[in-house]
C-alpha cells in the first residue's frame, strides 16, 4: 500500500502549519505533531478522502525553537514521516 504523502507548510513555521496530505483512496488519518523525544505535542484523527486533504495545526507560537516531527498514519498501517523547524 502506498503510504501517505505529506507537505508541510510554511517550514519553518512560527505559529502554525498547513499539512497536506495526500491518499490514493478514502482512509482514517491519524496526525501527530512531536518533538525529538517523541512526546505528543498535538493530535487528531480524521477521515481524507481520495486526494488531497489539509489539516492545520494552529496555537503553536509557544512551543520552543526546534525540530519536531508530523507523522501521518493511514488505517492500512501507512506511516510517512517529516520533519519541520520552529524558529522563535
Amino acid at each position: 500500500s502506498q503510504k501517505p504523502g505529506v507537505t508541510i507548510r510554511p517550514n519553518p513555521f512560527t505559529s502554525a502549519i498547513s499539512i497536506s496530505v495526500t491518499t490514493e483512496k478514502e482512509t482514517s488519518l491519524e496526525i501527530r505533531l512531536t518533538d525529538l523525544s517523541g512526546r505528543t505535542i498535538k493530535k487528531i484523527t480524521q477521515t481524507a478522502k481520495k486526494g488531497i486533504s489539509i489539516i492545520t495545526f494552529d496555537r503553536l507560537e509557544q512551543l520552543p525553537a526546534g525540530v519536531y516531527i508530523v507523522e501521518v498514519s493511514d488505517m492500512n498501517g501507512g506511516k510517512t514521516y517529516q520533519k519541520c523547524l520552529k524558529n522563535e
